[in-house]
């Protein structure tokens, strides 16, 4: 089976949409209950 590398190539060219996850500075990664299985938020201690 021939493999594609477009996910790659999208991670590296700064294409990133629905795909990847961009978590900014000060945020966390967190499970989410509205039809999202992950997005970020402001870190809690």
């Amino acid at each position: 089976m021939a493999g594609d590398n477009n996910l790659i190539r999208r991670l590296i060219d700064g294409a990133w949409d629905h795909d990847f996850l961009v978590v900014p500075p000060g945020e966390e990664i967190a499970q989410q209950m509205n039809g999202d299985i992950v997005d970020s938020q402001p870190y809690q201690e």
